[in-house]
């Protein structure tokens, strides 16, 4: 998959998705600290990557939008060998594989997947 990672990703979880042969776009390495939220999702859009991020607001604005997907974590736990372990529960599911525009919100008590 091509994910573009927001600023808030940590870098191990960018390196478990390398090393899974992820292909990535990190606004952190790119210098795009201060990219606001709808001209990252022009960027995903056009690039046709998937977003990541801890970010709350892009749950109501990909619910608004179409034409990408996003990944919401939203576990307590942000620590990245959390993040990773719930990363890796979500990547095999079929719905989510599948999904050509959406939202994938990970929670504590589990995966909600919204197609738009």
């Amino acid at each position: 998959m091509k994910f573009l990672l927001d600023v808030n990703i940590a870098s191990s979880v960018a390196s478990f998705l390398q090393r899974n042969r992820h292909d990535l776009l990190e606004l952190r390495k790119k210098g795009l600290l201060k990219l606001l939220d709808r001209d990252l999702i022009e960027l995903a859009k056009k690039e046709k990557r998937t977003i990541l991020t801890h970010d709350k607001d892009f749950t109501r604005l990909t619910l608004q939008d179409t034409g990408f997907i996003c990944v919401v974590i939203r576990v307590k736990n942000q620590h990245p060998t959390n993040v990773i372990k719930n990363l890796e529960s979500l990547l095999p599911i079929r719905e989510f594989r599948n999904l050509k525009s959406g939202l994938a919100v990970i929670e504590d008590q589990g995966i909600r997947i919204y197609k738009t």
